[in-house]
C-alpha cells in the first residue's frame, strides 16, 4: 500500500511538473509574442491634381517670303521671331525680295495660371540646297519656360534661321514646326 501511495504521490507531481512546465512554456510565448509584436500604424495622405489638358493651335504659320537663290555660294536667312522680318547674311548672293515673311505664332491653351515649358523644332527640308538651322521661340533659343495667363493662354512666337546654296529647287518648300508644350 505504501508503494501505491508512494506511486500515486509521484504520478501527480509529475502531472503537476507537466502542467507547471506546459503553463511556463505558454506564459513565455505569450511574453514573447507580446514583445514581437509591438508595432505602430500611421495613416499618411496621398494627393492627385488633374490639370486641364495642353492643346497648341497655330494663328499664323513660319513664312521666310520670297527669296533670290544665290548664284553661288550660301546665304543664311534668319526669320525674327517677334516682328517677322528676314535677313540673309554670308557669302552667297541671295537676296529677300519680297511677299509677306511672318514669324509663326502659336496659341497655347490649358490651366489658367500654370507654368510651362515651351520648345520649337523645325524639320529638315526634303529638297536639296536648303537646310534648317536654328529654331527659335519667344527669343533666341529652342526653347523657353512661361506662363499660362488667367484665360489659361500664352502666345509663343517661332522664329529661326536656313541655309539656301545655288542647288536650292526653285518653288515654295514646306517643311513641319514641331512644338511640344509641358507643364512644369
Amino acid at each position: 500500500m505504501l508503494l501505491r501511495m508512494m506511486e500515486k504521490t509521484m504520478s501527480a507531481k509529475a502531472t503537476a511538473t507537466k502542467i507547471l512546465t506546459a503553463t511556463a512554456l505558454i506564459l513565455a510565448a505569450v511574453i514573447g509574442l507580446a514583445s514581437t509584436v509591438s508595432a505602430a500604424e500611421y495613416v499618411g495622405t496621398g494627393r492627385i491634381t488633374i490639370l486641364e489638358s495642353l492643346a497648341v493651335s497655330e494663328e499664323q504659320s513660319v513664312d521666310f517670303g520670297y527669296v533670290h537663290r544665290p548664284s553661288a555660294g550660301t546665304n543664311t536667312l534668319s526669320l525674327n521671331h517677334a516682328d517677322g522680318s528676314v535677313t540673309a547674311s554670308g557669302a552667297g548672293d541671295a537676296q529677300v525680295v519680297g511677299g509677306t515673311s511672318t514669324s509663326g505664332v502659336y496659341t497655347i491653351s490649358g490651366q489658367p495660371d500654370r507654368a510651362i515649358q515651351v520648345s520649337v523644332a523645325v524639320t529638315d527640308f526634303s529638297d536639296p540646297g536648303i537646310s534648317v538651322d536654328e529654331a527659335y521661340v519667344n527669343g533666341p533659343t529652342d526653347s523657353v519656360s512661361g506662363k499660362l495667363d488667367s484665360a489659361g493662354k500664352y502666345e509663343a512666337k517661332v522664329g529661326g534661321a536656313v541655309t539656301i546654296d545655288s542647288n536650292a529647287s526653285l518653288g515654295t518648300h514646306t517643311t513641319d514646326v514641331i512644338m511640344t508644350v509641358t507643364y512644369e
